[in-house]
């Protein structure tokens, strides 16, 4: 089994010693929940250990940059080698600084982990979207919206499952024996709070004013619609992790908790609530003889998406020369 799924490790940038000799016991626990469990065709996987993950994703990725919508910096980024995930890197923060908490990367290694195993069960299933040849239409566009949005929520969760079978297992501990290791210890309230920000800073009246700043003249039409569809996709993703981190601690949706907001209310809920929904009643991690039919389901609600941004006035079209050509008028508010 482990043959199908090879492991190799790299250390780079000044990465923090030791850490590599975890990855073994979390792999081979990975690779037989792949092959026995969500049938996923065979992969090859290099972890890079990195003290500097800016610099180290930099190298393969031009116009990377670490900073997120909300404040933080990302932790670990998945890079297919090749379109079809079978042979992928893996990048990981491995600082060598006094600050590491070392059940947080753990954490972010098991995500990251989530994301190989969509990423090669998408492409088996031949529901990963094409390499774009031309400009892409909003539909397209909103269609990766929503399965990338889904498959932070999926990360998440896994993430928060295996974490607790390693304790179970004896491979991971807590400071506190008597405290389960999970994603509420880690994250805590941090989501809940960067979603209170978001909607007030980004979504409303944000949105709805940078449209109008493009129908007064005072914001290029391209770089309006650029930036909203770059937060769009930025926001479904932290609502990715934060329903993730709901659905553990039982307490409901996120999105229910703002309902008063007209970001939620108007923009984000009619998107988000029928995406969520989806995901709550199938597995977190399809089979591959399941995964085409859910992941058709979830591209289709990305539709959801396209009426948001024209509920803000935006709307778009191919050119007969296959351009992007969009258009404005003024949103709903």
């Amino acid at each position: 089994m482990m043959d199908d799924y090879p492991l190799a490790v790299t250390e780079e940038h000044g990465a923090r010693s030791g850490l590599a000799d975890l990855l073994p016991v979390i792999h081979a626990a990975l690779a037989s929940a792949a092959a026995e469990v969500w049938e996923v065709p065979s992969f090859e996987l290099t972890v890079v250990l990195s003290g500097d993950l800016a610099a180290s994703i930099a190298d393969r990725e031009v116009g990377f940059t670490p900073e997120r919508l909300g404040g933080g910096r990302v932790g670990g980024k998945t890079i297919p080698v090749r379109r079809d995930y079978s042979v992928v890197e893996m990048f990981v923060g491995a600082p060598a600084g006094d600050d590491f908490d070392q059940l947080e990367w753990i954490h972010t290694i098991l995500h990251e982990y989530g994301h190989v195993v969509l990423g090669r069960l998408r492409a088996a299933a031949g529901t990963r979207p094409p390499y774009p040849t031309r400009d892409q239409t909003l539909p397209e566009m909103a269609a990766i919206w929503a399965f990338e949005a889904a498959d932070e929520y999926r990360c998440e969760l896994l993430s928060d499952s295996l974490m607790k079978g390693l304790q179970q297992a004896g491979v991971l501990s807590s400071p506190d024996p008597s405290v389960t290791i999970s994603l509420d210890l880690l994250v805590q309230d941090r989501y809940c709070s960067t979603v209170t920000d978001l909607l007030d800073s980004v979504v409303h009246p944000g949105w709805p004013n940078l449209v109008d700043f493009c129908l007064n003249g005072d914001m290029d039409i391209f770089t309006m619609f650029n930036q909203v569809v770059a937060e769009t996709g930025d926001l479904l993703k932290i609502l990715g992790y934060a329903d993730a981190l709901e659905r553990t601690t039982g307490r409901g949706r996120i999105l229910d908790h703002f309902l008063e907001h007209l970001g939620a209310s108007l923009y984000l809920a009619p998107v988000w609530d029928p995406i969520v929904e989806l995901l709550e009643s199938t597995p977190f991690i399809p089979t591959l003889s399941e995964f085409a039919d859910v992941d058709t389901r979830l591209q289709a609600l990305g539709q959801g998406i396209v009426r948001m941004w024209e509920t803000l006035g935006i709307s778009g079209y191919l050119t007969g020369g296959n351009s992007l050509a969009v258009k404005v008028k003024p949103p709903l508010r």
